[in-house]
């Protein structure tokens, strides 16, 4: 596993804890995931299996740009992006200011095939959830 440089971690914890209450009280099926194509299959195939179980829509995607369009066509409330790096930097820069919360993980390996990520982070953020207090 590559070391995430200091600069990385800030910007993943930052972007990670702004909307984590909001993020929360979304329901599952309200939420999409996308996973980058290069994560390693079988791993890819866990994570999927794991959040359409909790009701997420999931979409294997092979780069940002895809990504924008599919949540202007589908809406959904919260999102969550796993991928490398600079994908996941690219996709915060078009998510900010559209109040739509979401959660990233990097990729714990570079490269473009057979990347590895932490399964278990992965769902453990995927489950994230609180229901939504009621109206005062």
């Amino acid at each position: 596993m590559e070391q995430i440089p200091e600069n990385e971690k800030k910007f993943l914890n930052s972007a990670n804890s702004k909307d984590l209450d909001d993020f929360a009280g979304v329901p599952f099926e309200k939420r999409i995931l996308f996973l980058s194509h290069c994560i390693l299959k079988e791993q890819k195939e866990e994570i999927k299996i794991f959040a359409e179980n909790l009701g997420y829509k999931v979409h294997v995607v092979g780069g940002g740009s895809i990504v924008h369009k599919l949540i202007k066509r589908e809406n959904p409330e919260a999102v969550v992006g796993v991928a490398c790096y600079p994908e996941l930097e690219m996709a915060v820069e078009k998510i900010a200011g559209k109040n739509l919360p979401f959660q990233i993980i990097r990729l714990d390996t570079d490269g473009c095939k057979d990347t590895i990520v932490n399964v278990e982070n992965v769902k453990r953020i995927l489950a994230i959830h609180h229901p939504q207090s009621p109206p005062q």
